[in-house]
């Protein structure tokens, strides 16, 4: 694995530079444009993984830009051919209404004032160790509209999200200050000072699936109940600059995280930006073993219920570790390491990635970002893949339950006309069992797409 990750970072820096946003927030650039979507949706049958479900998908999808504002919509309709009937949620629930607005952008992360509305992707609350990479819409035909803050006036400033605008569940906020921004000193005049609170304001427990039988129709179903706790986080953290020029920008930071009614964590790392752009973030973790780093990430809106298919939902679980260190059955500290690197191959390829493990089997988590839109005038692709539970390098790759794949290829018949397949492999929910499951979506259409 040692050897895996030391070659992937040399041919990154020997290739690449830099793409200066984060690793997995994605700024991409908004034109105004009419897009229409028309095509078929293959999924999946939950209920019945053997069996494909066969819709008619329609959407008609603008953006616009105005003065420093994106926004897009998705004005979306579904047809289920299989149960010939259409998908009445996208109209009918006020989730389903507000998904319509699919984005509201103003400026970019980390400057003075950041504001996004819509699908929340790769969010991150500094210093990472509880929410980082967060994803509000891993769903398929759930998507959540989240909404993200963050404004830096100099001296203080503070980053804040929630996931879901029509029932906010998780929230997330960062107050910071620069105690030192009015002193001479040119190194640590901007250091700054951290403290945030994260929580799941009804975390499941107790999950548990009721199954009824209706003798009219003689169908079963399964409803999913459990219990609603609050589960919440606090952190400290220091942000240190070392240097700051256009060819060699470095820094360092530290953190320190406790779950209020579980274990704590401690990182400290560093992150250079060189004379090639090339940006690296590496990272030591410590943390007790009743303490789940990065605890809301890409599939936290599904490991909320069933964390990584264990049965337990991922407050429980955290709870039975946190009961199993009090009884003494647990103890010590475990230790591990992140790395993150992104870079631009030839300005053709952006590729963004990391790799986090913690001591002990099954503990590696890998997550790729890959945007090849600029390498065929006329093809255009985009993939994430993520997978967790890694013991051995033989897992990187292999496509199973704990692997989460997104991607799109379009290519251009004319400047009007794209032909264009989407793919997932996310999570569904399923009627008869009550849990969400990994399914695959296929989504061929013709895009229709005039920009002004």
């Amino acid at each position: 694995m040692k050897k895996f990750l030391f070659f992937a970072l040399v041919f990154v820096i020997l290739f690449g530079n830099v793409n200066a946003s984060s690793f997995f927030n994605s700024e991409d650039v908004i034109n105004n444009a009419f897009n229409l979507f028309i095509g078929p949706k293959v999924l999946t049958d939950p209920n019945n993984p053997g069996e494909k479900q066969y819709w008619f998908f329609t959407s008609l999808s603008p953006e616009f830009n105005v003065g420093p504002v994106s926004l897009g919509f998705d004005l979306r309709l579904q047809y289920n051919i299989s149960d010939t009937k259409f998908y009445a949620e996208d109209w009918n629930t006020f989730a389903g209404i507000i998904r319509k607005i699919r984005f509201i952008n103003y400026g970019k992360k980390y400057s003075k004032m950041f504001i996004r509305f819509g699908n929340l992707r790769g969010i991150s609350i500094t210093p990472g160790i509880f929410m980082a990479n967060y994803f509000n819409s891993p769903i398929v035909d759930k998507e959540k509209r989240g909404l993200e803050v963050d404004l830096d006036f100099g001296m203080l400033g503070f980053e804040s999200m929630i996931n879901d605008f029509s029932n906010p569940s998780i929230i997330g906020t960062r107050v910071f200050f620069r105690p030192l921004i009015k002193t001479p000193l040119p190194i640590i005049k901007k250091a700054q000072l951290g403290f945030s609170y994260i929580g799941d304001l009804s975390a499941p427990s107790n999950v548990v699936y009721n199954t009824t039988f209706d003798t009219t129709t003689a169908t079963t179903s399964t409803e999913m109940l459990y219990d609603k706790k609050t589960l919440s986080s606090i952190a400290f953290d220091i942000n240190i600059p070392i240097t700051k020029f256009n060819i060699f920008t470095t820094g360092i930071y530290t953190g320190y995280g406790k779950f209020i009614n579980a274990g704590d964590g401690f990182i400290v790392g560093a992150y250079a930006y060189t004379i090639f752009d090339i940006q690296v973030n590496l990272e030591y973790r410590n943390i007790s073993p009743d303490f789940i780093v990065d605890y809301f990430d890409n599939t936290y809106e599904v490991d909320r219920f069933d964390y990584l298919g264990s049965g337990f939902s991922k407050y429980d679980t955290l709870m039975i570790l946190n009961a199993a260190k009090e009884m003494g059955l647990l103890d010590g500290r475990l230790k591990g390491i992140f790395g993150g690197i992104s870079g631009n191959i030839f300005n053709k390829i952006k590729i963004s990635g990391s790799y986090e493990d913690i001591e002990g089997p099954d503990n590696g988590t890998l997550r790729i970002n890959v945007d090849a839109t600029k390498v065929i005038d006329k093809i255009k692709a985009t993939m994430t893949y993520n997978k967790v539970l890694i013991n051995h390098p033989r897992d990187l790759f292999s496509i199973d339950d704990r692997t989460f794949i997104t991607g799109n290829l379009k290519y251009a018949i004319n400047k009007f006309l794209l032909l264009s397949l989407d793919y997932k492999r996310i999570y569904r929910y399923n009627d008869l069992t009550s849990k969400y499951e990994p399914i695959e979506s296929f989504i061929p259409n013709l895009l229709f797409s005039f920009t002004f």
